[in-house]
């Protein structure tokens, strides 16, 4: 049973270190490449109204003084529930299914003219079926 328990927290683990955003290398004049990271919702949203953001999704849940005179806003939204399907393990029963709560939360940068800067996901439900992310998924299909 703690072999299981073991086997279980590593597999958790290495997978808690897959993400959402992907890399774009980039290069200054002086330095060496840089990597800039990039996701849909922010390639999505960046440069837009905070305004428009939240007439679309809803109120910011809460709101804070960052560097340089921008405001962070952290909203969580996207509410929904997913059926997982049954798993059929050689040699074990067949697992019921079962019910997964999806859900998204996300930082915005936001500059003095209310221009959003950056988004920055913070909590986000992968896809059991290699489909795109919450966040993606319901922050872009617009």
């Amino acid at each position: 049973m703690s072999f299981r328990l073991l086997a279980l927290t590593g597999l958790s683990l290495a997978l808690a270190g897959c993400s959402t955003t992907t890399t774009t290398p980039t290069t200054t004049p002086e330095k060496a490449p840089v990597v800039k990271q990039s996701n849909a919702v922010d390639a999505r949203w960046k440069g837009q109204s905070a305004g428009q953001f939240f007439a679309q999704f809803g109120p910011q849940a809460k709101e804070e003084e960052g560097s340089n005179g921008e405001t962070l806003y952290t909203w969580r939204g996207g509410y929904a529930k997913a059926t997982i399907a049954p798993s059929d393990v050689k040699g074990k029963p067949k697992q019921a299914a079962r019910t997964q709560r999806l859900v998204c939360q996300v930082q915005l940068t936001v500059d003095d003219s209310y221009t959003i800067r950056s988004i920055r996901i913070q909590a986000d439900t992968r896809a059991t079926d290699g489909g795109p992310s919450r966040c993606a998924e319901y922050l872009t299909s617009v």
